[in-house]
């Protein structure tokens, strides 16, 4: 409200007013009480260009197409609007996976106990992962990354955000 007053009265524009959290906390509710009042905002987050969420989802696919049997990668696309699993799902994956890499944890089927949208989740992106396991050995890196976001519509899902112009011009940046 604080924010609201002082652009209301002229006392400041939205672009010159700074807000500081130690190590973001609460950045985001903030963020969003903000936009609430009509007020656009940015985050400049100590991560950088790499750490912004859709660029880290992005390289985690291409660490995925790179090794099937990368837990970290797999666990993060299966989490991230790429795939969109419930985290339930996840931790039946490992159970089913058991000592053994996450991957096998759906490779020959699926665990039993998956919910019917999670199982239907990962049955999708099973088909789209093949598909493109392939096309990486014949499409420029540029390509398969255009590839991965449109087979996964991760493209619309970064566009529904509210900054989602930026975070799609962050896509493109890293898909050059």
């Amino acid at each position: 409200r604080r924010v609201r007053e002082l652009v209301d009265a002229g006392a400041a524009a939205p672009g010159e007013i700074v807000l500081l959290f130690a190590a973001g906390t609460d950045a985001e509710w903030y963020e969003e009480e903000l936009r609430a009042q009509g007020l656009p905002t940015y985050r400049a987050t100590g991560r950088g260009y790499f750490g912004q969420q859709q660029v880290v989802d992005l390289l985690m696919y291409l660490r995925l197409l790179h090794n099937r049997y990368d837990d970290e990668a797999l666990a993060s696309v299966l989490a991230s609007p790429f795939v969109g699993v419930s985290n339930d799902a996840i931790v039946l994956v490992r159970r089913q996976a058991g000592r053994r890499p996450l991957y096998t944890g759906i490779e020959r089927s699926l665990p039993e106990a998956l919910a019917v949208d999670d199982e239907r989740l990962v049955r999708a992106f099973k088909q789209r992962y093949e598909r493109l396991v392939a096309a990486s050995a014949r499409v420029s890196l540029e390509r398969l990354c255009e590839q991965i976001v449109s087979e996964h519509d991760y493209d619309l899902a970064v566009l529904a955000r509210w900054d989602g112009n930026r975070r799609y011009a962050n896509l493109r940046k890293l898909m050059r």
